[in-house]
This record gives structure tokens, C-alpha cells and sequence, in this order.
């Protein structure tokens, strides 16, 4: 049995998506246009249609596959670089202003000039989405270096702790809460620069299909694409945090 909180919480996410689900069928039903506004039924059709082919598996794995690999390389070298920061103060002043500058432009933005440099191949593709993790990365590392209780450095080095014992067992710990919160952040907007990537300079992946659904004005391939996006950035979140909690790190998580 599941505590009262978190049974009322449950219940009314689930009945948050039965509302979407209604107000979507009672739009279609206002408009009396099939094609421009989908039935709940005719998406189902679709959805059933897509997964019998293989289609929408096929395109979801693509795009899982590129925000986990572009992910993994963005959050260690966010991480290194922000620790490097961290330790050399200069190197953090000099590098705050480009980062800061760069984080503002939209990924989309970078997607033509990837394309440009590197072609239209999966590199172009794991450099657009990683490049916003390692900048969201190293904030949220050098915002949590800063936060350490400087009493329990100062402890630990009266207790003949220093170097990278006293990183291993000071720094990186009392930091994790930040670096958890910026890998939490950046992995959900890896799936924002998917779509951007996949969209413009792909043939695979459910951004392409988007892109394909709008070319043949098939509205329902794009709204089931669009949804299943959002379901898989949803459940890799999900995932993100169980793997967290199996590591024993739920006390780092906001």
C-alpha cells in the first residue's frame, strides 16, 4: 500500500492526463476537421499502425540512443571542467562569460553550422545535444564546489586530510547535491536538443519523423511522435532517478 500523500499524488497526475486526454478529444470534436485535429481514436489507430511496423520503435531507439551517449560524454566533461574550474579559480573567471554567452544561444541555433563543420553525421548530431550538458554540468559543479561548509574543510585538514583525499571525501560528497540537481536539469534538455538536431539534419529518430509527418501533412504520425517524446524524455527521467536511489544517492536529489 502506497502512503496517502503519495497515493493522492498519483491519482491526480493520472487525472491530470485523463483531463489533457478529454479537452484534446473535445478540440477535435469543436473543430469537425479529422486531419488537422485527430481523434483520441484515430491517434490510437496510428500508434498501433506505427508500433506493427516497427516504425516508431525503430525512430524512439535513434533518438534514445544519441541522448544517452551525447549525454554521458556532456555530463563527464561538464563535470570535469567544472571541478578543474572549481580548483583554479582564474580559469573559472576567464571561461564564465563565453559559457554564459553560449548557454543563451538555443541548440537549434548551433544545428546548421554542426552540419557545416561536420556533416550530417551521428558527430554533428551527439555535439549539439552534449554542448548544452557540459554547460549546465559545470555550472551546477562549480555552484557546488562554492557551497561546501569551508568548517568541514578546515576539520578535515586538521585530521591530515588533503589532495585527493580530501576531495574524495569532502568536496565531491558535500558537492553532489548540485551536480545531481545539474545532471537532473541538462538530461531533460537533452530531449529539447534532439528534436532541434533531428529535425533539421537527420533521416532517423522521432524529430525526423516530425519533420516527415509535417512534409506529407500527416498529422496524427506527428502528433504520436510528438507524445512519444515526451513519453521518453519522461521515462528516462524516470529511470535516471532509480538508478540514483539503487546507488544510494537519494539524499542528493532536490
Amino acid at each position: 500500500m502506497f502512503p496517502p500523500s503519495v497515493s493522492g499524488r498519483v491519482t491526480r497526475q493520472i487525472l491530470s492526463v485523463v483531463v489533457l486526454i478529454a479537452l484534446w478529444q473535445l478540440v477535435s470534436w469543436l473543430t469537425g476537421d479529422r486531419a488537422l485535429v485527430p481523434p483520441v481514436q484515430d491517434l490510437l489507430a496510428k500508434l498501433l499502425d506505427m508500433m506493427a511496423s516497427l516504425e516508431l520503435p525503430t525512430h524512439a531507439l535513434d533518438s534514445l540512443r544519441r541522448v544517452l551517449v551525447a549525454f554521458a560524454f556532456g555530463a563527464s566533461g561538464g563535470m570535469i571542467l567544472g571541478f578543474a574550474a572549481s580548483a583554479v579559480r582564474p580559469l573559472w573567471t576567464f571561461l564564465e562569460v563565453p559559457l554564459d554567452f553560449i548557454r543563451s544561444v538555443p541548440p537549434i541555433g548551433f544545428v546548421p553550422l554542426a552540419i557545416a563543420w561536420f556533416g550530417i553525421g551521428e558527430f554533428s548530431k551527439y555535439l549539439v545535444i552534449a554542448y548544452l550538458t557540459v554547460i549546465v554540468v559545470a555550472f551546477g559543479t562549480v555552484a557546488g564546489v562554492r557551497q561546501v561548509d569551508q568548517t568541514r574543510i578546515r576539520a578535515a585538514r586538521c585530521m591530515g586530510l588533503s589532495g585527493w583525499r580530501l576531495f574524495r571525501h569532502i568536496v565531491i560528497p558535500s558537492a553532489s547535491r548540485g551536480i545531481i540537481g545539474s545532471l537532473h536539469l541538462s538530461l531533460g534538455l537533452s530531449f529539447i536538443s534532439l528534436v532541434a538536431v533531428e529535425i533539421i539534419g537527420s533521416t532517423s529518430g522521432l524529430g525526423f519523423v516530425i519533420m516527415d509527418s509535417r512534409l506529407l501533412l500527416q498529422t496524427d504520425r506527428m502528433i504520436v511522435s510528438i507524445v512519444a517524446i515526451g513519453v521518453l524524455g519522461i521515462v528516462t527521467v524516470l529511470v535516471f532517478d532509480l538508478l540514483l536511489r539503487l546507488m544510494g544517492l537519494a539524499r542528493f536529489m532536490r
